[in-house]
């Protein structure tokens, strides 16, 4: 294994995951400079990176040992559960919208239902302020 080519690979995976060095190490659990040591190839990359690294970036090991030919299969193996993670979420994202758009329009006739209520207590209390007036 050549130990150039696969901090180089890691970089490229990486990038095509269009993740930064400082999100790769958050969902690694590792720092940004242990990150950053591996992909310099200044740390010794194990197993359990190369696994972490290919399932965070939609690779496969074999992208990140052997280089870009690897990277390309896995990149479009990968780009159909990509498309139906990315319809689960959407589909997530569209109903917890959909929740907090019913919880605001609640909100707003709430809202509009104590505005009514401060607006009569004023006139109660102007009515109330022109009755003693007059005494």
């Amino acid at each position: 294994m050549d130990k150039s080519k696969v901090k180089s690979n890691i970089r490229k995976a990486r990038r095509a995951a269009h993740l930064s060095q400082e999100e790769m190490a958050a969902r690694m659990g590792i720092s940004r400079n242990a990150f950053r040591n591996l992909e310099a190839g200044t740390t010794k990359v194990s197993t359990e990176h190369v696994t972490k690294i290919a399932e965070i970036t939609g690779t496969s090991e074999e992208a990140i040992y052997f280089g870009d030919e690897g990277l390309a299969v896995s990149l479009l193996e990968a780009g159909d559960g990509m498309k139906e993670k990315l319809k689960a979420l959407t589909d997530d994202y569209e109903a917890r919208l959909g929740e907090l758009r019913a919880k605001l329009a609640d909100k707003e006739l709430l809202i509009d239902s104590l505005n009514h209520h401060i607006a009569t207590l004023e006139s109660m209390v102007s009515m109330l302020e022109r009755q003693v007036s007059k005494k």
